[in-house]
């Protein structure tokens, strides 16, 4: 095994754990923030809440992960780390439209690009 191998792997875990760790971190700030807000259930900043804490422990679960095991990244893993991103994306998109419609659109619609270019890059490096 090459040596660079296994700083390599060291390197993208602490990616990883900045990722998770700001991600929940941002969830937990907005969740603080809106502590004393009554929202509706279906209303976009209640939709935003319901995100955010279900986001927080599928994003702390991920940090622990890569944190403190070293157990290569299985189905369910990939599956708990896309998850936590996707909905706390969900409640940061939720929470802008919330503020802002014009915003939160534009917020949503520079993310699909970024995705798409991202995808496209992705698939040109292969």
């Amino acid at each position: 095994m090459n040596k660079n191998s296994n700083f390599d792997d060291r390197e993208a875990d602490h990616h990883d754990e900045w990722l998770f760790g700001g991600l929940a971190a941002l969830c937990a700030a907005a969740l603080t923030q809106l502590g004393n807000t009554q929202a509706e259930s279906l209303s976009c900043l209640g939709l935003g809440i319901l995100s955010f804490a279900v986001a927080i422990p599928l994003l702390v679960f991920s940090l622990l992960v890569t944190r403190i095991t070293s157990i290569p990244r299985t189905g369910l893993r990939y599956l708990a780390d896309v998850l936590g991103v996707l909905f706390s994306f969900v409640g940061l998109s939720c929470l802008i439209l919330h503020m802002n419609q014009f915003a939160g659109l534009a917020f949503i619609t520079t993310t699909v690009i970024a995705i798409i270019l991202y995808l496209r890059i992705i698939r040109q490096s292969r």
